[in-house]
């Protein structure tokens, strides 16, 4: 059957060909090769045909929750709803409720805890992963494309083609399969219900269209072109999304959950409601790499926040911007491995690499203390803490110092302190005749003083910039 005629069927001989062509199969490749898969089946009572038969396969395998499932018979149509539930007592009141709900723990959650060990999926270059991750593709172009997955199982292509709107989606399963440079165009659907895919590839996906209530799940997608299209409530948790561009379009409460993405670019984008919640690694890139593409992510959605008018998002995105950049300033430090393998018969390189590493150290040290006096001039709230800290530990030193009135008095050394940090200087007490250490404490709080009095206006005149 071609991809078009695939297409073309009503969804249940669509899910039902499936069942029976590449998904048997792929389940035939997983018992021989996942790890514990069988003990995982029969340690919740589940087999290969009834995880089929929910035509939601993906769902039995991501997650970190025990979930359960839902059967409902809705005119003569068996329908199987999947939820992630916590705790005993959720648990307990969902089996009185219905005794036919069946439980289990995702398959990679489970495995991973019963071997002790995050990588467990079969392939890639390093020879196992902890999820299901395309490792291997075949030709970049549209009509020989294909893409293999856990050890080299060809998936199903059902890219390639251009169909008619998102509603296509609709009830299809198209969990683990291959939707590299399929074209979404036109159409139009109101349904409310929400289509789900989990575990595919969609490389070079093209939209021009409307389109509500996608949600994709640990997708790979690559060259993603969106123009001249209206998206609301579109859902990307986990995915891999590198290199996209969005024109001319409308998105409204879309959400990316820890997905790791780079060349994320807007251009005449109308948005409401976007979240961004970054993850917690990336692929292959270090701490390092992590957080320069988080910031570089929160500088694409801080432009396209600017451009919209949005002034408090494009704010919190500019303070996780420069907060990432922080981070990634200070993992990406070397010095310590640059000094190891100083050579001096490449001692002008060598020399160059030291001053490299130490220029970051300046910029880290600096972007730190920007950070923790003011929040990047987002948080000006934050120096006024600061200047607390300041005057507390200068009067407890004013307390302890010889100065005349001060010394021993707290009242004395919190009004020295506090007017010395003002710059005010009364001249009622005065370090004159205690010698070089007081004056030294004096004119250091004094220049403390000023420095963040100046970040305090500084601060709050910087919010007017969005």
């Amino acid at each position: 059957m071609t991809i078009e005629e695939l297409w073309e069927l009503p969804f249940e001989d669509f899910n039902h060909w499936r069942r029976e062509n590449d998904l048997k199969l792929l389940f035939e490749h997983f018992e021989k090769v996942l790890p514990l898969f069988s003990n995982w089946l029969a340690k919740f009572s589940l087999s290969v045909e009834y995880i089929l038969s929910t035509d939601q396969p993906g769902k039995f395998f991501h997650g970190k929750y025990e979930s359960v499932v839902y059967e409902t018979n809705e005119h003569g149509f068996m329908k199987y709803s999947i939820f992630a539930i916590s705790g005993k007592a959720a648990k307990e009141e969902i089996s009185k409720t219905d005794a036919n709900a069946i439980f289990f723990e995702p398959y990679i959650y489970w495995s991973s805890n019963e071997l002790k060990r995050k990588t467990i999926i079969p392939g890639g270059i390093s020879g196992e992963q902890e999820n299901f991750i395309y490792g291997l593709y075949q030709s970049d172009e549209p009509s020989s494309s294909q893409a293999f997955l856990c050890t080299g199982f060809k998936v199903l292509k059902l890219g390639g083609v251009t169909i008619n709107g998102f509603g296509k989606f609709l009830l299809r399963n198209l969990d683990f399969c291959n939707l590299d440079f399929l074209n979404v165009v036109d159409g139009k659907y109101d349904l409310s219900r929400e289509s789900n895919m989990h575990y595919s590839t969609l490389r070079n996906l093209i939209v021009e269209a409307q389109g509500r209530f996608c949600k994709f799940v640990r997708c790979n997608f690559q060259n993603l072109k969106i123009e001249n299209s209206d998206l609301y409530g579109f859902e990307f948790e986990e995915c891999n999304i590198f290199k996209a561009s969005v024109a001319t379009s409308r998105l409204s409460d879309i959400l990316f959950y820890k997905c790791p993405m780079s060349l994320l670019n807007f251009i005449q984008v109308s948005v409401a409601r976007i979240s961004y919640i970054p993850p917690n690694q990336g692929y292959g890139t270090g701490r390092a790499g992590l957080h320069e593409a988080i910031a570089e992510i929160n500088k694409s959605f801080r432009i396209l926040y600017q451009n919209n008018g949005m002034r408090k998002e494009a704010a919190s995105a500019y303070y996780f911007e420069r907060l990432n950049e922080m981070y990634g300033s200070w993992f990406g430090i070397r010095l310590w491995s640059t000094l190891k393998r100083f050579q001096y018969k490449y001692f002008k390189r060598s020399v160059l690499e030291i001053l490299y590493q130490l220029k970051r150290v300046n910029q880290s040290i600096f972007s730190t203390i920007s950070y923790l006096a003011w929040g990047f001039g987002e948080r000006p709230g934050r120096i006024v803490v600061s200047a607390l800290f300041v005057i507390m530990t200068y009067a407890m030193l004013f307390f302890e110092s010889g100065i005349d009135k001060a010394s021993g008095n707290i009242f004395n050394s919190v009004y020295l302190s506090i007017v010395t940090f003002t710059t005010l200087g009364f001249g009622d007490i005065t370090p004159i005749n205690e010698g070089t250490f007081s004056k030294i404490l004096v004119s250091s709080e004094a220049l403390l003083g000023a420095f963040l009095m100046g970040l305090l206006v500084a601060g709050y005149s910087n919010k007017s910039k969005y």
